[in-house]
């Protein structure tokens, strides 16, 4: 089972600089534009979710960085004028994320509430 220690090895910080984040998300081999996507993807998509992300809007300072790079910041903009492509790009970076190993029984366990052992 996963500890919070453990969790807070692997995943970084909402307080992150955008560099730390890229860092953290290339070592599960994931893009900057993956990054976003996923991050956006966190926020509420109620149609005004991806203009939070928009700068210093975020609801966390990990997504409020991420438009401190010019590429991540036109992405973040497309993102908040076209929602389907926020749900395609999320999408495809959670079936990427699916497809990462992960631990199964005895070793480990899908939770049914992420913050509560089953």
């Amino acid at each position: 089972m996963a500890s919070m220690k453990q969790a807070n090895s692997y995943l970084p910080s909402p307080s992150s600089e955008l560099a730390t984040l890229i860092a953290a998300f290339s070592k599960k081999s994931f893009s900057p534009s993956e990054l976003v996507a996923l991050s956006g993807g966190a926020e509420p998509a109620d149609g005004g979710g991806a203009r939070r992300n928009l700068p210093k809007h975020g609801l966390l300072h990990s997504h409020r960085v991420l438009t401190d790079r010019t590429d991540l910041a036109t992405l973040v903009q497309a993102y908040s004028s076209n929602q389907s492509l926020v749900f395609r790009d999320f999408a495809s970076a959670m079936e990427k994320m699916a497809n990462m190993s992960l631990l199964a029984t005895p070793n480990g366990q899908i939770r049914l509430d992420c913050k509560r052992l089953n």
